[in-house]
């Protein structure tokens, strides 16, 4: 039961909630406006006004363990044991635990307008993201202490990472400055859920076999907005303004000659103020551990670190930033081939992705196949179906479908071996449709939004980098390329 909960966490990133999927991208989706806001969702003439998922939460998530423990890792969550026999002890060799997750409880989008194709929308979303370096030591010291044959080791338990989920209530706004250049933006409000980071600075171990015993130097600190005698509930998970945040994405697109499409954001850069109730634990001190050879010594070992790190307890106001990203696509149609170059970096750590998702359109289904590789140094290799005409989408599929295929039957048979390579889970589902009337150009239609009050066909951005009567003819037709 213990290791049936701990792959659900890692399978759903640890929330049921971050990631986003490469699949989605330029796919002209709701969720793929909504993640991309200078994206369009709507067609012109065919679609009806209005976008919304129905209440039915669109689920991205994504998880990996990378790294040379891999083997330690997978036995302690498909076993239950510690296999730390082939582990590189001393050798300084770091691993990578990477979380991710993001939940649209609410997606609602309209077409505000054909001519410049303006669309607005909101969301409520809640996301988890997470980010851990582990080193071998600290996997192996859960094993056999006697896997540290020399006497002293320095720096080996020097580990750093974060976790933080929050709900993120968001307005979207995209228009068309001409027939080639195209802006969005996306203003967020945030919630924070939880928060929790750790950060090893110093560390020693040095063994004294003579009297059966250890000592392990530790100094770091770590926070969280969640006690040591506090319980997680459901007043956690109520949104509010206990924790307050803001967030904003940029976007833009643009079409070139010959057919290339451009799509740059920056997204979510903003931060969370954690209220003067959160958690700061400092730690400075050498624990000694007699009797090691017995069993429980680990045991004796966790107990003192927790008493200590609770004893040095004291309250704080903490502002966090969120997981910002810069990103670009690039994009060429082939009549129903379509590929997609993405690259997506982000801003305050060294995570990155370099993906290539290649979409096969056959009626009014799309297949697809991504290849994309992490910083974290790992290969994911996804497969997504998608059902989707002008007023109705579906989509289910995995940014790690081997993996994550591989994960299943290993947890199914209680077999770490099934599994070979770096730990990974994916799955991504999402639904909406279309209602309301068809919004139609004007050569169709009797009424078009912004004919009858020219005001209201301007366009937001436009009022702000266009002269009023001196910006060029706008005639709403795709550029020939």
């Amino acid at each position: 039961m213990k290791r049936l909960l701990v792959l659900f966490l890692f399978a759903a990133s640890a929330f049921p909630a971050l990631s986003q999927t490469y699949l989605q991208y330029n796919s002209r989706t709701l969720f793929d406006a909504s993640e991309n806001p200078v994206s369009k969702a709507f067609y012109a003439d065919t679609s009806r006004r209005f976008a919304f998922n129905f209440f039915l939460p669109t689920i991205t998530s994504n998880a990996a363990f990378t790294g040379e423990g891999n083997v330690t890792f997978k036995s302690m969550i498909f076993e239950g044991v510690t296999k730390t026999q082939d582990l590189a002890i001393g050798e300084g060799k770091v691993n990578r635990l990477v979380l991710s997750g993001n939940t649209y409880l609410v997606a609602f989008r309209m077409l505000k307008g054909v001519k410049y194709n303006k669309e607005l929308g909101i969301t409520w979303q809640v996301r988890n993201d997470g980010n851990f370096k582990i080193t071998n030591e600290s996997l192996g010291i859960f094993g056999s202490v006697s896997r540290f044959t020399q006497t002293d080791y320095a720096d080996i338990f020097n580990n750093s990472g974060y976790n933080v989920s929050y709900h993120q209530f968001a307005f979207n706004y995209r228009e068309d400055l001409n027939k080639r250049l195209s802006v969005g933006v996306k203003l967020s409000y945030l919630s924070g859920i939880t928060y929790n980071r750790v950060n090893v600075s110093k560390s020693a171990f040095s063994a004294d076999t003579d009297n059966d015993s250890y000592d392990i130097y530790l100094k770091g600190r770590y926070r969280s907005n969640i006690g040591y005698n506090e319980d997680f509930d459901q007043s956690y998970l109520n949104p509010g303004f206990q924790n307050p945040g803001a967030a904003i994405t940029l976007g833009m697109s643009y079409k070139f000659r010959g057919g290339y499409y451009l799509m740059a954001n920056v997204k979510d850069l903003g931060g969370i103020k954690w209220n003067n109730e959160l958690y700061q634990y400092d730690l400075d001190q050498t624990f000694t551990v007699n009797q090691a050879s017995q069993p429980g010594s680990i045991s004796r070992l966790k107990t003192s670190l927790r008493n200590t790190i609770r004893s040095s307890v004291k309250q704080t106001g903490f502002l966090s930033p969120i997981n910002s990203k810069a990103e670009i696509l690039i994009n060429k149609d082939y009549n129903n081939y379509q590929p997609n170059l993405i690259l997506s970096k982000s801003l305050f750590n060294y995570a990155g992705d370099l993906v290539l998702v290649n979409n096969y359109h056959v009626k009014n289904m799309v297949f697809s196949l991504s290849t994309g590789y992490n910083t974290a140094k790992y290969l994911g290799i996804g497969a997504q179906f998608m059902v989707k005409n002008e007023n109705t989408e579906f989509f289910i599929g995995s940014d790690q479908l081997f993996k994550t295929v591989n994960t299943i039957k290993a947890a199914s048979a209680s077999d770490a071996s099934i599994s070979t390579g770096h730990t990974a889970a994916s799955f991504n589902i999402g639904f909406s449709a279309k209602f309301g009337p068809v919004l139609e150009h004007m050569m169709n239609a009797s009424r078009i939004p912004g004919i009858d009050n020219p005001r209201e066909g301007e366009g937001f951005f436009r009022r702000i980098f266009h002269k009023r009567g001196k910006s060029k003819k706008y005639d709403n037709k795709e550029p020939k390329f």
